[in-house]
Order: structure tokens, then C-alpha cells, then sequence
């Protein structure tokens, strides 16, 4: 899957930069240490510090969003030493920090060649576990129209389950699921009109839901080949799978 694989590569390809700046770094501060007092590789070192404190701040947000574990444990484990080096800037230290962190490093690329199977983008934007189940496969293989018609049938069949109503579907379903006066599943208390209205607006939220999108993709001849699009649609889905979690059986 196109978006997946270009994340994975980039996370690879900016871990495997920070290593490579780490080493530039050491090979400068060895050359500060037989040359002790050179302002030129001093502020070559500084400006290093600067790179690696840049460096490690978007590696670190790139890889908080991954959902491979083993990645995020091995770099919490050495995000103290990059930290120690950007904070104090001592070449002594800094050499000694490296040295560990090189060390350490085959642990990282391990975890990264993991990525590929660990990561699902799906999983990283919290869509629904329902929805994974029907539509990853399909959204990973580029099959993105039938991705998100899969989706919709299920938060229909989702809909039939909670409300006991398996004889219905489309709009009557969601007309009689989700009415306003007299709902099988409720969003609130419907004491209000402010109540009233918010149980109205998902009941018609459903309603598009099925016109607009389910049946489109299930009857229509319909070509999807945008992936973020696709996510969208899944994200919607997923919402609804969501609120109808919350909803309750009167």
C-alpha cells in the first residue's frame, strides 16, 4: 500500500541519516580531542549538536506515530544520551554518548526492518476495529472502492445487530433505528430539543450514509484510486461504527 510503504521507507531512510550524522559527529569530536582547542572543529561540533537536536526531534514525532512497539521501546531507551549530548555539548561526554549510542544501534535497525509488518496506517489513525477487519486487506492491496463499500456494509449490518432490526435496511433501517421520537437506539436522553435535534442530525448523518455512500459503491460501477480519499471515507465510517458503540437500547 503506496502511503504505508512511503512512510516506512522514510522512517527508514531518516533513521539510518541520523546514524550517519552521529558518526560525522564522533569522527569530528575525535579530531577535537588529538586537537584540543581548535576552534574550527569546535564549531563544526556545535553545529552537529544543532543537527542531531533537529534530527532527533522529527525522528522522534515520526516514530510516536508508528504503531511498531519495538521501534518506539529501543528509541525511548537512548532518547536520554541524544538528549545528554544536546544539552551539554561536552565533547568528552559527547564522544561517550556516541560511542554507546552506535553500540545500540543494531537494536534499532532490527526493530526498523520490523516495520513493514508492525505498521498499519489504518491501525495509526484509531479506525475502528470493525472496519479494520473488512477493509484493510482490501485498502492495502489498492482495492480502495471495495475498501469502502465493504465498511458501510458493515456499519449497516453493525446497525441491524445493536438494534435487533435484521429485517430492515437503508434509510428504513436508519429512519426506525434512529427517529427522533421514538428511537430504538439513543445518542441522549432526548429531553431537550437541543436533544431532539442531535438524534435527528445522526439519524439523517446514517441516512446520507447509506444513499450516498453504500449504495453508490455497491451498485454503481464506481473507480476509486485516491488512497488518502479512501481514508477518509474509512475515517467516516469508523465514526459511525464508534457513536453507534455509544449508543444506547432503549
Amino acid at each position: 500500500m503506496e502511503i504505508c510503504s512511503k512512510k516506512i521507507e522514510n522512517i527508514k531512510q531518516n533513521l539510518q541519516g541520523f546514524f550517519n550524522l552521529l558518526i560525522e559527529t564522533k569522527e569530528i569530536l575525535i579530531k577535537l580531542e588529538k586537537y584540543k582547542g581548535n576552534s574550527n572543529y569546535k564549531e563544526a561540533f556545535l553545529k552537529k549538536v544543532n543537527n542531531i537536536n533537529r534530527a532527533s526531534k522529527f525522528l522522534d514525532a515520526q516514530i510516536s506515530t508508528s504503531s511498531n512497539n519495538a521501534l518506539k521501546n529501543v528509541f525511548n531507551k537512548i532518547k536520554g544520551d541524544i538528549e545528554t549530548i544536546i544539552k551539554y555539548k561536552d565533547a568528552k561526554n559527547s564522544l561517550e554518548e556516541i560511542s554507546y549510542l552506535e553500540e545500540k544501534w543494531p537494536e534499532i535497525e532490527i526493530a526498523s526492518e520490523d516495520l513493514k509488518k508492525n505498521n498499519s496506517i489504518l491501525l495509526e489513525r484509531n479506525i475502528h476495529p470493525e472496519i479494520i477487519k473488512v477493509s484493510e486487506k482490501l485498502f492495502n492491496d489498492g482495492h480502495y472502492a471495495p475498501a469502502i463499500e465493504e465498511a458501510f456494509k458493515k456499519v449497516v449490518l453493525l446497525v441491524k445487530e445493536k438494534s435487533g432490526k435484521l429485517n430492515l435496511d437503508g434509510c428504513g433501517l436508519m429512519t426506525t433505528t434512529f427517529s427522533k421520537d421514538n428511537p430504538i437506539l439513543k445518542f441522549n436522553n432526548g429531553e431537550t430539543q437541543i436533544d431532539k435535534d442531535e438524534q435527528m442530525g445522526w439519524m439523517l448523518i446514517y441516512q446520507g450514509a447509506v444513499l450516498s455512500i453504500r449504495n453508490v459503491k455497491a451498485h454503481g460501477n464506481i473507480v476509486q484510486k485516491d488512497p488518502v480519499k479512501t481514508l477518509e471515507y474509512l475515517s467516516f465510517a469508523s465514526l459511525l461504527c464508534r457513536r453507534l458503540d455509544d449508543a444506547i437500547k432503549v
